[in-house]
């Protein structure tokens, strides 16, 4: 069984783009992108809302002029499964498949059935995904900066007990720190 993760950038407020849909201060420097390397590389699923997918599309082919670490990083992103959940879309790329409606218990059964670790990308996912108590591992890399409005990582409505497991410093005052889901003991 793999551990369902949640993984966002987001800035010191929580936001992972500003009310007007910006995210270009979060495009991470040459460490923080060799590091997200490492967690694609590791990653067998990812489940994707749909603004994240068409987002992350760009990562399906090699992209000319790539540095070493954006390349590395295509090698790992674009043969990993995908599974997209949108009501709009009709056509996703290679290895992607569609969803109409995400369902928490499927999300869950696909985690317990894989070798590798299942991603969920984006934050109205990831929010009903933490909202359904199936998420195993919270990773957010912060990024220096407070936005002060726009979409939220995390949702007002959810309370989630956790466990730091990993903190990890990178340059320009960036960090990632790995949180482990507390459950209920029986």
């Amino acid at each position: 069984m793999a551990d369902l993760v949640y993984y966002s950038h987001c800035s010191l407020d929580g936001l992972i783009a500003d009310e007007n849909g910006d995210f270009s201060w979060s495009f991470p420097p040459d460490d923080v992108h060799r590091a997200a390397n490492e967690a694609a590389a590791s990653t067998g699923l990812h489940l994707l809302g749909r603004r994240t997918y068409e987002v992350m599309r760009y990562w399906d082919e090699p992209q000319e002029g790539a540095s070493d670490t954006e390349a590395e990083f295509q090698r790992a992103w674009a043969p990993a499964q995908k599974v997209v959940y949108s009501r709009t879309i009709d056509e996703v790329g290679p290895n992607a498949r569609i969803e109409r409606e995400f369902d928490a218990s499927s999300a869950r059964a696909l985690a317990e059935a894989s070798d590798a670790d299942v991603a969920i990308g984006g934050a109205d996912l990831g929010g009903q995904a933490l909202r359904a108590g199936i998420v195993d591992v919270l990773t957010l890399v912060l990024f220096p900066v407070i936005i002060g409005r726009g979409l939220r990582v995390i949702p007002d409505d959810v309370r989630v007990d956790l466990h730091l497991v990993e903190r990890r410093d990178f340059s320009a005052g960036i960090v990632r720190l790995s949180y482990r889901v507390a459950r209920p003991t029986t």
